[in-house]
């Protein structure tokens, strides 16, 4: 049987919003890793406090590949934005996200950890 907990993401560690201050893939902020013992359902939501709108990328297990990006249109001081919908990553791999513009993308969020003797499924 599987058993679920609402988890922060440990690129915060307290539940606070992460402001995003990296504008490469190369730099990009960590978000959160996933435990090496367990299964993370992603919740990751944005605000933009620039006056203009801003492109987010959120990367998934290290890969500066492009085609591992979630890219977002985050509007301009429009509330909180869905990024990452209940997305579900496997142990070990670490979540980052860069913006357009430094120090005005504000990511937060909520891991649902999984965790099972028996896998995802559960049983």
């Amino acid at each position: 049987m599987s058993a679920y907990s609402r988890e922060f993401f440990t690129g915060t560690g307290d539940g606070t919003g992460l402001k995003v201050t990296s504008t490469t893939s190369g730099a990009a902020d960590t978000v959160h890793t996933v435990p090496s013992d367990a299964v993370d359902e992603i919740w990751l939501y944005a605000t933009n406090d620039h006056g203009s709108d801003l492109l987010l990328s959120v990367l998934f297990g290290d890969s500066d590949d492009p085609d591992d990006y979630i890219k977002k249109t985050i509007p301009s001081q429009d509330g909180l934005v869905l990024v990452v919908p209940g997305l579900v990553l496997d142990e070990g791999l670490r979540i980052t996200a860069f913006a357009a513009s430094a120090n005005e993308v504000m990511i937060h969020g909520y891991v649902n950890r999984i965790t099972s003797t028996s896998g995802l499924g559960g049983g």
